[in-house]
């Protein structure tokens, strides 16, 4: 994937995380990187940590670890999302 192509991806994700009230903390490329999949670690509009994969426009496949206070659910969606290839 080219860096023109990778810029515009990624614009994309955050203007719909924007859009959802989410807040993405980090992403990755998956394993598909050259179809612009990445991994993405988030906070919803629960106060939730959740890693997705980003693919086709969306936000896919949500992992689900609890609210933002707690350090035990920090720690397991930050290992998720290290984890994750897709």
């Amino acid at each position: 994937m080219n860096k023109a192509t990778r810029l515009n991806i990624e614009q994309a994700m955050k203007t719909r995380a924007s859009k959802m009230g989410v807040t993405i903390l980090d992403f990755k490329p998956t394993q598909f990187d050259d179809d612009g999949f990445f991994v993405v670690l988030a906070i919803n509009t629960k106060q939730e940590f959740v890693t997705w994969t980003w693919a086709n426009g969306g936000f896919h496949h949500g992992h689900y670890f609890g609210g933002i206070l707690s350090r035990e659910n920090r720690s397991d969606a930050l290992t998720d999302f290290l984890k994750r290839i897709h």
